[in-house]
Formats: structure tokens, C-alpha cells, sequence
């Protein structure tokens, strides 16, 4: 398989929040993602990598439809990059 990066511009708004990062976190527990899929998140905060991938991680304990898998949510948040943009 070939590598492949997926932007979500606006990472930090309400739309990334509830709907976009825990539907990709949903996709990655059924094992949908491709091995090579890196998801860089772009958004005008000024988040660490570290406090970004934090923060995805609690929206996961929020909207998941059930308990999160640790070994899932690391696996996540290692394609997990955060880009600060305007």
C-alpha cells in the first residue's frame, strides 16, 4: 500500500471535535485506515503536538460509541500530527 495524508483544516472547531476525529478514531478500531494514512490536523490554536493529540483524546472519551481501546486510541494518535496555521 502506498502512503497517503489526510488534512483537516479547522482541527480545533466544533465539526472536527464531534464529528470528524472520533468517526476517523471509529475507522481505525474496525481497521478501515490505510497502514500508511498520516492525518494532519491543521488549526489557527496554538496546541503543542503533544497538548493537541491530549485533547483529540478526550473528545474520543466524549463521542465514542463505546469504551475506548487504549491500544487503538495510541495507534490513533500516532498518525495524529497538529499544524498551526492562519
Amino acid at each position: 500500500m502506498t502512503d497517503a495524508t489526510l488534512i483537516i483544516f479547522g482541527a480545533t472547531g466544533n465539526l472536527a471535535q464531534i464529528k470528524l476525529i472520533p468517526a476517523l478514531y471509529h475507522l481505525e478500531k474496525a481497521g478501515k485506515l490505510q497502514g500508511g494514512l498520516h492525518i494532519i490536523a491543521c488549526g489557527r490554536k496554538p496546541y503543542s503536538q503533544t497538548e493537541f493529540q491530549q485533547l483529540a483524546g478526550q473528545w474520543f472519551h466524549a463521542k465514542a460509541r463505546d469504551a475506548v481501546e487504549p491500544s487503538v486510541l495510541n495507534r490513533f494518535i500516532a498518525r495524529l500530527s497538529y499544524f498551526r496555521g492562519d
